[in-house]
Order: C-alpha cells, then sequence, then structure tokens
C-alpha cells in the first residue's frame, strides 16, 4: 500500500509544471520587504499582548521557514526533486502556522484591543493566501489549513477558558463555515487563474505560429523576387528601346513594390511583438536624409511637381541613431506625399529641435487629411482617398519607429506653404558621438577607388540567383566567380581567396553557416576571406543569428543594386 501510494505522490508532483513554480515565486518576492517589515511589525505588537518568549520563538520559526522555503523554491523543477518540493510545502506550513500561532495566543489575551488586533492579522493572512498567492495551489493550501488550524485552536482555548461551551460550539461553526467560504474562494480564483495562463500561453503560441509562417512566407517569396526583380532591372538597363525600357521599369517597380510590402508585414509582425529592431550607429543624419529624398526628386519631376529640400547645416554633425530606421520612415512619408499630391509640389524640411531631436517635415500641396482623422490613419491596413495601391501600413510602422528611436510623427495642419494638402512632422531621437562631433557631409559618398576590380565569389545552388548576383556586381565593375555548393566554394577559396564571398544560407548539403566554419579553417589568407550572407531569411532575428555566427555582413534577397553597392564599398579593395 505505501509504496503504491509514494508513488502515486512523486507522479503527482511530477506533473507540477516548473513554470508554475517560477511564478509562484516571482509573486512572491514581489513586494517582499514591505511584506516581511508588516510581519515584524504584527510580531513586536504581539510580544506586547502575549508571552514574549512564544512569540519570539515563533517568529525565529517563521522567518528561518520562510528563508528556507524560498531558497528551495528559486529554479525548483519538481520531477526533477520532489523531495525540495515536499520541504518547501513544509516550510510554508511552519511559517504560517508559527504566524497564526502567535496571534492565536494574542486573540487568547485578556487585553481589550487583543482579540480584534489577532483577527484582524488573521483575515489578512488569509486574504492573502487565496488572492495574491493563488498561482500554486497546494502552497496555498498548506498555507491556509495551519492558519485555520492555529486559528481554531486559539478560538477553542479562549472559549473553553472564557466564554463556556455554547460559545465554543458557535465559535468553531462559524470557524468552519468561513473556512469553507474561503476555501471555495482559494479554489474559484485559482482556476480563474490557470484559465488566464493557459490563454496567455495560447496566444503566446499563436503568435510564435505567425511569426513562423511570416518567416517562411517571406523567404519562400523573395527567393523568386529576388530573380524578377534582378533580371529586369538587367533588361532595363541593357534595353535600347525606350518602350522595352518602360515595360522593364514598371516590372521592377511592381516587384520592389513587392518587397517593400513583405518588409512592412514583417516590421508590423515585429512592431505588435513589441520588439521592434532598432540598431544605432554612428552616422551623419544630413547625409541619410538627403540620400533618402534624392531618391524621390526624379519620381517627382516625372509627375510634374517640384520638390524642395532644407537640411539645416545643424545635421552635418556626427550622432548615434539608426539611419535605415530614418531612411525608411522618409521613403514612407514621401511616398505618400507622391500618391496623394496630383498638383503642386513637396518640401521637406529638416533641423536640430531645441530638445536635441532631429525634426523633419514633409508638406504638400495634396488632397490633404483633416485633423479628425489624425488618428485612423496611423492605424494599420488604413488608407486615405487614392487609387493609387498600398498596404496602409507606411504611416503605422513610421510612427512605431520614431517612438523606438525616441521621437514622434503627428499630423500637424496644413500643407506646403500652409494651404491645403498634408503636414507630418516627424522626430527622431538621437545621441550626439562626441569622438566626431565635428564630422561634415560630403558631397557624395562614391565608391572607393580600386587598384584591381574585386573579386567576389558567388555561392548559392540555385543558377537563377547567382545569375542575379553577378548582374549587379558587374554593373560595378566586380569580378566574379560562382560555386554551386558549400564544397566547390571551399575549393575555390582554398585555391584562390577572392577579396569577397556572397554566401547563400540554406544550401543543401553544406549550408551557409557549415561552409562559414570550414572556411575560417583554410589555411590564414582564405579564412580571413570576407562572407557575406547572402539570403531570404530576412527577418531580425535571422540576422542578428548570422552575424552572431561570424559573418561580416548581410545581404537579403531580393537583391538591389543598392544594398550591393554599399557591401562592395565596404569591402573593396583601397587604392
Amino acid at each position: 500500500m505505501r509504496p503504491a501510494v509514494i508513488k502515486r505522490l512523486h507522479a503527482r508532483i511530477a506533473a507540477i509544471p516548473a513554470e508554475e513554480i517560477a511564478r509562484q515565486y516571482k509573486i512572491l518576492t514581489e513586494g517582499q520587504i514591505s511584506r516581511e517589515l508588516l510581519t515584524i511589525l504584527v510580531y513586536f505588537i504581539s510580544a506586547l499582548m502575549a508571552p514574549p518568549s512564544i512569540v519570539s520563538i515563533c517568529a525565529t520559526v517563521d522567518f528561518t521557514a520562510k528563508w528556507i522555503s524560498f531558497r528551495q523554491m528559486k529554479g525548483l523543477v519538481p520531477a526533477n526533486n520532489p523531495l525540495r518540493y515536499l520541504g518547501t510545502l513544509t516550510s510554508v506550513v511552519l511559517s504560517q502556522g508559527c504566524y497564526a500561532s502567535s496571534l492565536a495566543h494574542v486573540y487568547q489575551s485578556p487585553l481589550p484591543l487583543a482579540m480584534p488586533f489577532a483577527a484582524g492579522c488573521l483575515s489578512m493572512a488569509l486574504f492573502q493566501l487565496t488572492t495574491i498567492r493563488v498561482v500554486h495551489r497546494p502552497y496555498a493550501i498548506v498555507g491556509f489549513g495551519a492558519t485555520f488550524a492555529a486559528a481554531l485552536w486559539g478560538v477553542v482555548m479562549e472559549s473553553l477558558n472564557r466564554s463556556g461551551s455554547v460559545a465554543l460550539v458557535l465559535s468553531v461553526i462559524a470557524l468552519i463555515a468561513a473556512a469553507y467560504f474561503i476555501y471555495t474562494i482559494l479554489h474559484s480564483n485559482h482556476v480563474l487563474h490557470a484559465q488566464v495562463v493557459r490563454e496567455r500561453e495560447t496566444a503566446r503560441a499563436a503568435e510564435r505560429t505567425k511569426a513562423k509562417f511570416l518567416a517562411r512566407m517571406s523567404h519562400e517569396l523573395r527567393t523568386p523576387l529576388n530573380a524578377i526583380l534582378g533580371l529586369s532591372h538587367s533588361e532595363m538597363v541593357q534595353a535600347k528601346d525606350p518602350v522595352s525600357v518602360e515595360r522593364m521599369r514598371n516590372v521592377t517597380d511592381a516587384a520592389r513594390g513587392l518587397a517593400v510590402i513583405l518588409d512592412e508585414i514583417l516590421d508590423m509582425s515585429a512592431i505588435e511583438a513589441g520588439h521592434l529592431p532598432i540598431r544605432p550607429t554612428p552616422c551623419i543624419p544630413a547625409r541619410e536624409i538627403k540620400t533618402a529624398a534624392e531618391l524621390y526628386r526624379p519620381l517627382f519631376e516625372a509627375r510634374g511637381l517640384h520638390f524642395i529640400l532644407e537640411v539645416s547645416p545643424d545635421l552635418s554633425i556626427q550622432v548615434l541613431l539608426d539611419g535605415q530606421r530614418l531612411r525608411q520612415c522618409l521613403s514612407n512619408l514621401l511616398s505618400n506625399a507622391l500618391k496623394y499630391t496630383p498638383s503642386g509640389g513637396v518640401t521637406l524640411q529638416a533641423g536640430l529641435g531645441s530638445d536635441g531631436r532631429i525634426q523633419i517635415a514633409v508638406s504638400d500641396t495634396g488632397l490633404g487629411i483633416p485633423l479628425e482623422e489624425a488618428d485612423r490613419i496611423f492605424q494599420p491596413f488604413q488608407r486615405g482617398a487614392s487609387t493609387q495601391p498600398g498596404t496602409g501600413l507606411g504611416l503605422p510602422i513610421s510612427r512605431a519607429i520614431a517612438r523606438a528611436m525616441g521621437g514622434d510623427l503627428e499630423l500637424v495642419a496644413g500643407g506646403a506653404g500652409g494651404g491645403v494638402g498634408a503636414r507630418f512632422l516627424l522626430t527622431i531621437g538621437c545621441a550626439v558621438d562626441a569622438a566626431a562631433a565635428t564630422t561634415t557631409v560630403p558631397t557624395s559618398p562614391p565608391l572607393p577607388q580600386t587598384t584591381t576590380p574585386i573579386r567576389v565569389l558567388i555561392v548559392d545552388d540555385i543558377a537563377t540567383n547567382r545569375l542575379v548576383a553577378r548582374i549587379h556586381l558587374q554593373l560595378l565593375g566586380a569580378a566574379t566567380e560562382e560555386a554551386a555548393s558549400g564544397e566547390e566554394a571551399l575549393e575555390l577559396i582554398r585555391n584562390n581567396p577572392p577579396d569577397l564571398v556572397f554566401l547563400d544560407m540554406n544550401m543543401p548539403g553544406l549550408d551557409g553557416l557549415d561552409t562559414l566554419r570550414l572556411i575560417r579553417k583554410l589555411p590564414t589568407r582564405a579564412a580571413r576571406v570576407a562572407v557575406v550572407a547572402m539570403t531570404a531569411d530576412a527577418t531580425d532575428a535571422h540576422r542578428r543569428r548570422y552575424l552572431d555566427a561570424g559573418l561580416d555582413g548581410y545581404l537579403a534577397k531580393p537583391l538591389t543594386p543598392e544594398s550591393v553597392s554599399e557591401i562592395v564599398a565596404r569591402f573593396a579593395p583601397r587604392a
């Protein structure tokens, strides 16, 4: 019989989730100092009403049991150490029992305020057990049992000493009724809490599933998109027929639009999950603003719109901020201005505010947005009155980015020149890089001059991806080699190390990370070759994983002339 009982007890303990114990420990540690100070005060007052020696013993055992309980509970996995778990329950019984016993002695004191004081303190203890400490029901039950037993003993002794048998019976009945009522509260609270925990875990699981789906969807779409964007761009550059050029431009624009949508969906998912990646680096705000703005000047001119760009010299210093995210916000604002401005023009004014934050105003003479709709347009998937394509994610993402960077994005009254249109005010927090506070913006950031063309090895198991990378690199004057597998790449690097390797991360056989590890084990010169991840894994988690693994750079598919040019500029041999 006994072995069977022990076996069933062990099974019950093994089924207790370690996460539940961790939550219980966290709840008990929150506000612990104030709770223990209150307990000390209760013991001090109790010593004035009950035998001090008894109160002292109860206090010593109580605090010792609490200390042991906390040490045993931290990091406890019941399935791995059932005896340690039982030890925590024993400590709870001793702690609550001694606390209640001290108050039971106070309850029997003839002093005028002793009885209400003891009853009040016991009620507080029972309230805590049934509400605050209800995460793990066994802890609450054993603590409640110890407290109730001590309270029952105190009532019995007081009734026998002073009130007689009738009062004793009535007191016990009332106490049992109260105990039953309290236990039902304890049980219902525990059930409710367990339901909340389950629903929270279900929501988290759904969030993880959604994130995995979006990451997978993004990966699968980026590979063919890389081919469409790369080949169409190549055809557009080489085409001489204006009609063909226009057709390829339309294909390229459509592919870029799809790439933007993929990025926006991933960003929105990160925002909803509460971890939008912001990576501050030393950069010059004026340069970032001008780079983003000048990309749109030809588009405005093609629509017959004038474009005014005013950047204060205050922004020609080097600061710490995420330049890529800043350009993303500006691109969204300028893209919106282009969509919603049929005539007139757009003005971008940037400067440093009195609070040290970057302030950028984008104004247009377009359709305008009523201020009462300001909240609506910053909600996901909400768009203005236009037939232009779009997801309605640009403004919400831009506001989230701005707030993550210590600023904000707001719609303010009036368009360009104070007339009809829309005016958005973007503020971005930044920290001045004291080491380069006087750095000025160069007129243009050209590619470094090289004595010989940069040699790039393109490693990808898909021939179309290698072709796209080769086209982009050759347009930059780079010399290229290709490998269809990690094994082939290792052989080429060993025999004639290139200046740079574009390495796909998802290849059969040796994948990207395995290939990288073997590259670093090659002879010295080959082992030091710069390796850049060229991948359709475009989430920030993937980026961090690859860079943490020792890759020198990260290049997300679909490849663009700008992204490839930036990588080549970083690793091209210097003159």
